[in-house]
């Protein structure tokens, strides 16, 4: 819709319907909940390295099946710490004033 048929409209009815729900569209959405449950998800991720670990090594050998199934969990953990870097990236991207321990 274009503005100045909004402003027209939202002047008529005397409520700036359209105009606030633009506005609403354009704030930004809480990050932090999101980067806890990532790094749960990170976690999970981790330890589900460790047990296929376990499992390749439980004969004392390590086979090209065990070797490949340990990559893949490697990839699964390494995408997870990339999301939670992305969101952590995002926070300070949105943040006014650098979050950072001295």
């Amino acid at each position: 819709m274009p503005a100045d048929v909004m402003v027209d409209l939202e002047r008529h009815c005397g409520r700036a319907i359209y105009s606030a729900a633009l506005a609403d569209l354009c704030k930004p959405k809480p990050l932090t909940g999101c980067l806890k449950e990532l790094a749960f998800d990170l976690a999970q991720e981790s330890m589900d390295v460790v047990a296929v670990v376990r499992e390749a090594l439980a004969d004392g050998r390590l086979s090209n099946n065990d070797l490949d199934a340990i990559a893949a969990a490697e990839r699964d953990a390494e995408q997870a710490l990339e999301r939670v870097r992305g969101v952590r990236r995002a926070i300070e991207a949105a943040s006014p004033t650098p979050r950072r321990a001295a």
